[in-house]
This record gives C-alpha cells, structure tokens and sequence, in this order.
C-alpha cells in the first residue's frame, strides 16, 4: 500500500522541487500580470507562455515530490510513480525529437498557418502579450507579420502594418502605404537565426542540463548509498559519512550551476575579455541596456556607451580606462571598431566550440545517461525495498 513506511527518513530532490516551485510561480505571475502571455496561436489558446511554464513547473514539482516522499518513506509504490514518470518523461522526448525530423516540412507549413491565423488577434484587448511580442520581434529582426508584410493586410482587414514594420518608425507610420516596410517576414528570419546559432544553443542548453542532471545525480546516488548500507561496519570506516558527502556535494553543485546561469545572462566582464568581443552580435547590441542606451530620456552618464572591458588595450598600457567605451554607439561601425573588439561574442562562442567539437561530442553522448541512471536507481531501490518488505512479512 502506499501509506506503508520502513522508517529512516531521507532528504532527497529538494533542488528539484525548488526548481518545480520557481517554474510554477513565475508562470502563475506571467499569468496573472500579463494575461494571455505570448497567445500566437487561435488554434491552441492555452498553448502560452505562461501555462507552458506553469505545466513544466507542475510536473518538475510533482516528480521532485513523488521521489522525496518516496525516499523518506522508503514506499514502493510512490517510487513506482517517480520511476514511471521519469520513463515516460524520457520516452516523450524521444518521440518528440523523432517526430519533429520525420515531419519537419509539415510542422512548418502548420506553424506559419497557425502564426498568420493568430495575426488577427494583434488588436485584441486580452491579447497586449502578444501584441508586445510581436513588436518586440519585428523591431528586433527587422521583419514583418509570417511570411511577409502582406500577412498583415489579410489579418486586420485594412492595408495597414504594424509601426514596428516600419524602416523608418515613427507614430501611426504603417498606416502610410508609401513607406518603406520589412519585407522579409519574421518566420524566415528565426529559422535563419536559428540555423546560424544551433550549435551554440545545443551546445549551452546541454551543458547546462548536464551539469545540472548530474549534479541531481549525485544527490540521488549519495541517498541510495545511504538506504543501502549493508553494515555499520562501513559507517565506522569512515569519520564522515560517504553518503552524507555525496549529498552535500550534489546540492553544492547544483546551487553553483544554476548561479552560474544566472550570472551569464548578466553583463559578464570576464567573458567579454576572454573572448575578445562585445555585444552578442555587435557592439549596438548594448543599446538595450538600462544604462547605455540612446534614449533622450536616459539619464546615466554612460548614455550611448559600451562597457570598457570591450574596449581594445592600448600597447603598453598599465591603467585601464573604464570610460574608454563612453559615445561608441553614435560611431559607425568602421570608427568603432578601432578602439573596441568588433566581433560579438556569438560568434566567438562558435568558433570556440567548432575548436572543441570532440567535448561538445562527449557531453551530447552523456545527456540522456542522468536520466537513464535515476529510472534505474529507483528501480533497483523499489527492488531492494520489495524484498526488505518480503523477508519483514
């Protein structure tokens, strides 16, 4: 039965379950504060941003929940659960991957469909996220409605565009057939994007969840090692328990990995010099900084600025001069580029990783391992309880 408990509590996967925790608020707020978050698709209207995050924090929190109380109460049937819900988790990304490459052609022309079909909602009241993405994606890519600008015209019934298509953007401008409009459309332009950077995103997406796995791993490792101990002779070996040290670093290295990330997605200085570049393409790309852009309302005196450490060292230089950056983004990019690295680091990182192809290889083999060694641990612990059970009885 499930209530059964064997005793010698466990703490097991609350990094997992913080994680499940933190999903899930943050897409109960994008949720509430921001309505229907990102809605591309008429088709599918729960498909959003905020009820994406808020399923993946669900089913990280109840995965984290069925194998802690599984561990503390050393029960088979909630470790059944965890098992199962870890092979099935596996088994639907690996259809899922499958799926995609046998019938890429056709998600494709579904999507653009399903994209220009959702193009109607753009003026909707309860729909602000999704006319904020769009003008985000416009203005950012240069591009205009699916396909092209014309996806426009047939979704707001009128010969207009959004502002955000507009070369030359200023209020009300879309309404101008005259002006000069994006022509490629925002469709090409990501599959573009993402065909230049797929390795750099494989690469940092399976590093990170390597890391992050293993680290998981080790904690569940460190928990298995401490219910299996045949002997208290093992124990007394040792002055700390090995099992105690499995765990704690674990958790260390999970706390290290995900401060980490998040110290990537801040300005980080030490890549910048590392790399020898700035921005993620260029050096314009630090215009959407608090503190840098060129906004006339911007305050700050780095106003139009970058961040010295992109800036080039002079020969035989001893003090760095951090307002070296200081009014490089109103330089065109032939005068910028003689005082600061002119390569983003977007494409230093490729290049990085094209010199390390046999490490990127190493880790795209090791990323499914984390998950096969938790299905079969909590096999094998649901296998050893069965029999402690049975020999009790």
């Amino acid at each position: 039965m499930c209530s059964r408990k064997l005793g010698r509590p466990l703490k097991i996967r609350v990094p997992t379950e913080l994680c499940g925790c933190g999903l899930l608020g943050v897409g109960i707020w994008l949720s509430v504060s921001q309505g229907s978050f990102a809605t591309f698709s008429p088709s599918f209207p729960s498909l959003s941003a905020a009820n994406m995050v808020i399923a993946i924090g669900a089913i990280v929190m109840v995965t984290g929940f069925l194998g802690c109380l599984g561990a503390i109460k050393e029960n088979k049937c909630l470790l059944l659960s965890f098992f199962i819900v870890l092979l099935i988790i596996l088994l639907a990304e690996l259809i899922l991957l499958i799926l995609f490459f046998v019938y890429s052609d056709k998600v494709s022309e579904n999507a653009k469909q399903d994209l220009k079909d959702g193009l109607a909602l753009y003026n909707t009241d309860n729909n602000i996220g999704l006319r904020n993405a769009w003008n985000i994606i416009q203005a950012e890519w240069k591009c205009c409605g699916v396909t092209g600008y014309t996806d426009w015209h047939e979704a707001l019934k009128e010969k207009v565009v959004p502002d955000r298509c507009c070369q030359e953007h200023y209020q009300e401008c879309g309404r101008n057939s005259t002006n000069m409009f994006w022509t490629r459309g925002c469709y090409e332009k990501v599959e573009e994007w993402l065909e230049d950077n797929k390795h750099l995103l494989g690469t940092i997406g399976m590093c990170i969840l390597v890391v992050q796995v293993f680290s998981l791993l080790i904690v569940a490792i460190g928990v298995y090692a401490k219910v299996q101990k045949a002997t208290d002779a093992v124990r007394d070996t040792f002055v700390i328990d090995p099992a105690v040290i499995l765990i704690v670093v674990g958790v260390v290295m999970f706390f290290i990995t995900f401060c980490g990330c998040i110290g990537a997605l801040r300005e980080n200085i030490r890549l910048l010099k590392i790399f020898k570049c700035c921005g993620w393409s260029n050096y314009t790309d630090w215009s959407w900084n608090l503190y840098f852009n060129c906004t006339p309302s911007n305050p700050s005196n780095e106003r139009c600025a970058v961040p010295f450490s992109c800036c080039t060292p002079l020969p035989g230089e001893t003090v760095i001069n951090t307002m070296c950056g200081f009014g490089v983004q109103t330089q065109n990019h032939l005068d910028a580029t003689k005082s600061i690295y002119p390569v983003g680091c977007a494409d230093r990182a490729v290049i990085w990783i094209e010199s390390h192809l046999l490490l990127v290889g190493a880790l795209t083999l090791g990323l499914a391992l984390p998950q096969i060694a938790g299905i079969v641990l909590s096999q094998i612990l649901i296998s050893e309880i069965q029999e402690e059970i049975g020999s009790v009885m």
